[in-house]
């Protein structure tokens, strides 16, 4: 069995993969090579590899592309070298904003960004949330490389003028719940995009409305339980499966789970970073969401 070394395949970029029984590289060699690779900081595309390969874990920011190999290749693995740098950086930890993010294409790495999230005195909702995007993407920017641009979001749940973020303790997710309940409320997602090199900021809102079911005490009680409001505005995930607490959508349902994706298709294209993909039909059948809004949103509307 040929296998190359993990010494081969770095110092080897665009190396040849055969596709055969005797050329595949393991599911296990890979997933070490990724998770050794990810303190880089940039992507350069290094090997081909076999359709008989499914799926192995990549931390971001690596990507598996189809039929990037042409005729016989079924996988393109992406990932960092260390002579340059991918052209985004998200300023998040959100693994709802990553899978969302990844949809679009861009070639992107992390730099977390810690802001203090509490709402200033007299602050609109819209305002706070782009106060906290703008804050998170230049934390980030200290951090990232000259040649990239910064992505950042903040969102939260509006119920009147009331920003409800994320709550305290189990008590206070309880309370948040049953003042949502059977009722509609707002979502704001604030988005800033900074290009490094210039300081050139642009940023944008989405705001969404949300009607909520009306579930029972018993369903809130289930829900806390789980743990899961604890880290979400509003003290719910609209994609959580089995509590599914939202009654319906006509609105951006990306901006609920927290990034509005053709608003930030629509900013990108200001630092003339276009998207990779068809985003509004990729986000659809992520989401299973059959988008009303998404066209109005992209031309600006």
């Amino acid at each position: 069995m040929v296998t190359p070394s993990l010494t081969w395949l770095l110092q080897s970029p665009g190396t040849l993969i055969t596709n055969n029984a005797n050329g595949r590289i393991s599911q296990i060699f890979l997933g070490l090579f990724a998770l050794f690779a990810n303190s880089w900081h940039s992507r350069s595309k290094v090997a081909y590899f076999s359709s008989d390969f499914e799926k192995t874990i990549l931390p971001p920011p690596f990507s598996i592309f189809e039929n990037g190999g042409g005729p016989g290749w079924g996988r393109v693995l992406e990932f960092p070298t260390m002579n340059e740098h991918p052209t985004l950086v998200l300023a998040s930890n959100s693994p709802r904003r990553k899978d969302l993010f990844a949809l679009g294409g861009w070639p992107f790495e992390i730099i977390v960004a810690d802001v203090d999230e509490m709402p200033r005195a007299n602050e609109s909702p819209r305002d706070y949330v782009l106060r906290l995007a703008e804050e998170k993407a230049r934390v980030s920017s200290l951090r990232a490389d000259a040649s990239q641009v910064v992505l950042a979001a903040d969102t939260t749940v509006v119920d009147g003028n009331a920003i409800l973020g994320k709550p305290a303790d189990p008590s206070e997710a309880k309370r948040m719940l049953r003042q949502l309940r059977g009722r509609v409320h707002q979502v704001f997602t604030g988005i800033a995009v900074l290009r490094v090199s210039d300081g050139h900021l642009v940023r944008d809102v989405c705001v969404t409305d949300v009607p909520m079911r009306d579930y029972s005490d018993a369903e809130i009680e289930a829900y806390v339980a789980t743990g899961d409001p604890l880290d979400k505005a509003g003290a719910y995930a609209i994609q959580h499966a089995d509590f599914n607490p939202v009654a319906s959508m006509s609105g951006c349902y990306a901006s609920v789970m927290g990034l509005p994706l053709c608003h930030v298709t629509r900013l990108l294209l200001q630092m003339d970073v276009p998207a990779q993909t068809d985003v509004p039909a990729r986000c659809q059948k992520f989401l299973n969401y059959s988008c009303p809004v998404f066209a109005d949103i992209l031309r600006g509307a």
